[in-house]
């Protein structure tokens, strides 16, 4: 992958999930093997500042990234709901995805 251009890409990623915002830090994380992560430091446009993480799917190893998203996201939801029905906060316990407009 060309990291370069995910980089440069991030702005239009960031808008397609309607975060709204700047973009302000980006990091790179290399602890992956096959997927290219990114950590995104967003100042809203409320004066807030948000943290992400970005991670572009290697598709020459997954070839359908789009049903690994949806299985990853229903896995979670289901784990989330677990919590609830116990009474229980899953807040820091389970990722929170943020979907496309």
């Amino acid at each position: 992958m060309d990291l370069e251009f995910l980089e440069k890409e991030l702005d239009t990623v960031l808008n397609k999930f309607l975060i709204d915002g700047t973009r302000v830090v980006t990091e790179q994380l290399k602890n992956g093997h096959i997927n290219c992560t990114f950590k995104v430091a967003v100042e809203h446009t409320d004066g807030t500042y948000g943290v992400y993480i970005a991670q572009a799917i290697n598709t020459y190893v997954f070839k359908n990234p789009v049903l690994i998203m949806e299985n990853i996201d229903a896995v979670t939801a289901h784990i989330k709901k677990k919590y609830a029905d116990m009474g229980k906060s899953s807040y820091r316990k389970v990722l929170d995805f943020l979907h496309t407009e």
